[in-house]
């Protein structure tokens, strides 16, 4: 089933920002129009729908069942570094990702 996921983001998160009043928009508005452009434009990099749903399917038949799955090249790349690295490598990953 495919839902327009991507447009129905993009419409809510409309909806959000047209909704700051004065003193949200002066303090989180710069913010948030960062947000949702790299949130808006992420979607269009998004696993297809169809290859997900098979890749998840996949996944559920799996016996033993898994702990932790990877749908997607992102996530499998996500999960290795999980794996490999330390808590303090992740937050500054994080801090660093926050601040591009």
């Amino acid at each position: 089933m495919h839902t327009s996921g991507p447009e129905k983001n993009a419409a809510v998160i409309e909806i959000v920002s047209k909704s700051f009043n004065e003193k949200l928009s002066k303090n989180y508005k710069e913010a948030f129009q960062n947000f949702a452009e790299r949130i808006n434009s992420g979607q269009s990099h998004a696993l297809d729908a169809d290859v997900a749903a098979k890749q998840n399917i996949d996944i559920s038949l799996q016996n033993p069942a898994t702990i932790t799955a990877a749908v997607g090249e992102n996530d499998k790349e996500l999960l290795g570094y999980i794996k490999n690295s330390t808590l303090k490598q992740q937050a500054e990953m994080c801090l660093k990702t926050l601040q591009n």
